[in-house]
């Protein structure tokens, strides 16, 4: 620890020997398009999936003012509904795809700052019936005051499970008058993206993983005056309460299948319990049981939970954690790690409750740490990027910051860095910093400045299908630059899952059954229990289906589906997980219509049936020939 403070001083008393990278990348991008979704920012990651039941890309945008929009990344055209506004709503949270009304098309999934779950169809229209609201907090009323005797007695609880209780805006409009008097009650607020995942542990992603936070707004609306009269409370009581938790809901019956508090604290302390950042999910066990949750508060604390509670594990940094938790194998002995960095720029790295490492980097860090393998060695390293500028990368097993590391692009660095391994191997990286876009030579040294005079929020994202870098901007404007030295070769993640041409090529299906061809490719295998999950999902007349499958190695896999019975278009959705859960998937659209072929040829011989069976009803069976007759004049007789 001595060892440490010490490292301390020299960085905040000593310049950083930083590294200037003078050679270019030789990337030639150009500005290929910009729209403007809003005047607000952006600020959290735009989703570039497969949208359309055509095959192609739509990028989903959210921005703080509750402005939506769907892009065509090709082009940069909007949809012919879009955008949508929402002028009571905030979006700090990204969109997310689900199909929650099963009939075959993915549906956009927005969540709001005030505690909303929201569902919109493609052409941007809300499906009403499935808006959720999630519940408010009770928080008893003086929790943060300390009573003299029972403090004397060590019997005083300021635990959330002594202090709250969960009520939905229905019961506390019809009882709060009578049962409530003694708590104050709590707006929901959600500030970054959930996670679908596997929480209750049914081996399907279905379950909503929500970071949710509880307190008043600080402004008090005209509206809220009475509010602040029934609870008998003024403006300045308001900062005595603030907490945050986890809630988690069933897409599939939009049920709460759990919910708890992790945190209780004031409003005004020096270091609330905000949650500020996606969850990490991912099976900590790698024994495929239900899905593990590691959040970061703002108030230092690591909080790991599952369907069972809190798990073993817990952490506290010295200072607030604004960024995702990072956690990968970094050792390579076949169990994982969290590493996670705080406000002040403290690193560590966690093995169960174990410190393997301590670090500390420059400045402060609001994006979280990255694992990537940046210098073609096989295994990971720490990326972090840094508000002051800097990109650090730092040995995975022992927290050393490597040679000719860290590089200053001179400017506040606010998102995650875009990692990109090229058909040679070689990685780049790709950052906005201040107002430009930087390409960095993560194992060549070089690098790239392109200006935009716009600041970003997001990581940038890489569209392959257009060979394409888009950036989102605190304005609210979204910037397409095209790659034009590129191949368009796919440089594949270290593991994953595709379908194969032949299955790309499925675009109808008559039969009864249909083959789905898929590769799973990568090298995942620790120790000697390595084992995959497949799930393939579609949507058919009684719902979505899905197909899971086990594979304990990588390859070409072929498998038989039953067909939908009535006509459909639906996709069809595969995911693949390793033994950790950590999942990849592919999308693809099929039109179903079996039978066709039959009832093609019923319908072109059924007219003639038709008017033959009329023509015997009107004449009887005749003697001699009813219906015309013709022979060859040319044959003599």
């Amino acid at each position: 620890m001595l060892c440490m403070y010490f490292t301390k001083i020299l960085i905040i008393f000593v310049p950083i020997l930083q590294h200037t990278f003078t050679k270019s990348c030789h990337k030639e991008l150009k500005l290929n398009w910009t729209v403007s979704i809003s005047d607000s920012a952006v600020v959290s990651l735009p989703l570039l999936a497969k949208l359309n039941k055509n095959d192609k890309h739509g990028l989903v945008v959210t921005t703080l003012d509750g402005s939506g929009s769907v892009i065509d990344p090709a082009t940069g055209e909007e949809g012919s509904q879009w955008p949508v506004h929402f002028p009571e709503e905030s979006f700090y949270s990204g969109p997310l795809l689900y199909d929650i009304n099963q009939d075959g098309s993915m549906d956009i999934l927005l969540t709001t700052d005030n505690g909303k779950i929201m569902f919109l169809s493609q052409n941007g229209t809300v499906l009403a019936r499935y808006t959720t609201p999630l519940p408010w907090l009770m928080v008893k009323r003086e929790w943060y005051v300390l009573n003299i005797h029972t403090t004397k007695h060590s019997e005083y609880d300021l635990s959330p499970e002594k202090n709250t209780r969960f009520i939905t805006a229905d019961d506390y409009n019809e009882h709060h008058d009578v049962k409530f008097k003694s708590f104050v009650v709590l707006d929901t607020h959600i500030l970054s993206t959930p996670v679908i995942g596997d929480f209750s542990g049914d081996g399907i992603n279905s379950d909503l993983i929500i970071p949710v936070n509880y307190y008043f707004d600080n402004e008090v609306k005209s509206n809220e005056q009475r509010l602040l009269l029934n609870l008998t409370l003024d403006k300045s009581n308001l900062d005595f309460y603030q907490a945050s938790g986890l809630i988690v809901v069933d897409l599939r019956t939009r049920e709460i299948i759990y919910n708890t508090t992790f945190e209780l604290t004031m409003k005004s302390s020096s270091l609330p319990s905000y949650l500020l950042s996606s969850p990490t999910v991912i099976d900590l066990d790698g024994n495929y049981g239900s899905d593990e949750v590691i959040f970061g508060s703002a108030s230092g604390r690591i909080h790991v939970w599952n369907k069972d509670g809190q798990y073993p594990w817990s952490f506290d940094l010295s200072d607030s954690i604004a960024g995702k938790i990072a956690v990968g194998d970094v050792n390579d002995d076949g169990h994982l790690e969290v590493i996670a960095v705080d406000k002040s720029a403290n690193v560590m790295c966690y093995s169960k409750e174990k410190l393997i490492w301590e670090a500390i980097v420059s400045g402060t860090v609001t994006a979280g740490a990255q694992l990537y393998d940046i210098d073609n060695d096989n295994k990971v390293e720490v990326v972090i990027a840094t508000n002051d500028g800097y990109i650090w990368v730092l040995d995975s097993e022992t927290g050393q910051v490597l040679p000719k590391w860290p590089v200053s692009l001179g400017n506040e660095i606010h998102s995650h860095v875009l990692l990109q391994t090229q058909p040679d191997n070689l990685v780049d990286m790709y950052i906005m910093s201040g107002g430009n876009l930087n390409i960095l030579g993560g194992n060549t040294q070089c690098l790239e400045v392109i200006p935009t005079d716009e600041i970003s929020y997001t990581p940038v994202i890489y569209d392959w299908e257009n060979m394409a870098f888009i950036v989102s901007t605190s304005d609210g404007a979204i910037l397409s630059f095209s790659n034009l030295d590129t191949n368009k070769s796919n440089v594949r993640d270290k593991f994953g899952i595709v379908f194969t041409k032949t299955t790309n090529e499925l675009h109808t299906v008559t039969t009864a059954s249909f083959d789905v061809e898929f590769e799973i490719y990568g090298s995942l295998v620790k120790g000697h229990n390595w084992e995959s999950r497949v799930v393939i999902s579609y949507a058919t007349e009684t719902g979505v289906t899905h197909h899971i499958s086990k594979y304990d190695k990588p390859g070409v896999y072929l498998v038989t589906l039953p067909s939908p019975k009535v006509p459909k278009r639906t996709y069809i959705l595969i995911e693949f997980c390793d033994r950790f859960k950590q999942c990849t998937q592919d999308r693809i659209f099929i039109s179903f219509h079996q039978g066709s072929s039959k009832k093609l040829v019923l319908y072109a011989v059924l007219p003639l049936l038709v008017m033959v069976v009329l023509l015997l009803l009107i004449h009887g069976y005749p003697e001699s020939d009813l219906l015309p007759m013709w022979s060859d004049s040319s044959k003599k007789q």
